[in-house]
């Protein structure tokens, strides 16, 4: 009950953060509902643990410290998070933006987010008629909030590394096509991948 959610810990300014549940004020030790989520921190060198800030749920992840900022993120919403003053910001609200969704991975660099977000248009499979959403690589400024795309084109992946973003365009690709396709669309096999890497 008392385990942290599937997120990497986090390490900034002589800290790791990292997520925990603690057992709330007269809970039942028993009972996994009882458990609130917190972000804590110890220092690098070890020590006692210190709570940072409580988590809205249990489905609230912490993704990134950096700045003197917690980034944390819950339904399709990424927030900023003070770790001084505790002050709560929506810093990117993908439906407020028009993305359906977000990418399952994200990374931080500079004081810079880049993720995925999913859209509601996409290219449709003549073969089993399934419609697959675009993603666009987004970069996000904890500095100043701005979010845009970085890649006109819609992408299927992403690497970041300290001097460039390597990624896969989307390209609908039809791996299998059976000669009973109308009557056994579930047997085609598609690849949304490009074979190149930019």
């Amino acid at each position: 009950s008392e385990g942290p959610e599937l997120c990497a810990p986090c390490v900034s300014g002589g800290y790791i953060y990292y997520m925990s549940k603690i057992l709330r004020e007269d809970g039942n030790a028993q009972n996994p509902d009882d458990y609130l989520s917190y972000v804590c921190r110890m220092s690098v060198e070890g020590g006692k643990e210190e709570i940072v800030f409580g988590l809205q749920d249990n489905y609230e992840l912490l993704k990134f410290v950096s700045g003197g900022k917690l980034v944390t993120y819950i339904d399709g919403i990424l927030y900023s998070i003070d770790i001084e003053t505790k002050e709560r910001t929506v810093i990117f609200d993908g439906k407020k933006e028009g993305y359906l969704s977000f990418g399952d991975y994200m990374s931080c660099l500079d004081g810079k987010i880049y993720f995925l977000c999913k859209t509601n248009s996409g290219m449709q499979s003549e073969y089993n008629n399934i419609t697959y959403s675009y993603s666009y690589l987004m970069c996000l400024s904890l500095e100043t909030g701005e979010a845009k795309r970085i890649v006109d084109k819609p992408i299927i992946s992403f690497c970041l590394t300290d001097d460039a973003v390597y990624y896969t365009p989307f390209e609908l690709r039809h791996m299998y096509i059976p000669e009973d396709y109308k009557e056994h669309p579930e047997n085609v096999v598609v690849f949304l991948a490009s074979p190149e890497l930019h």
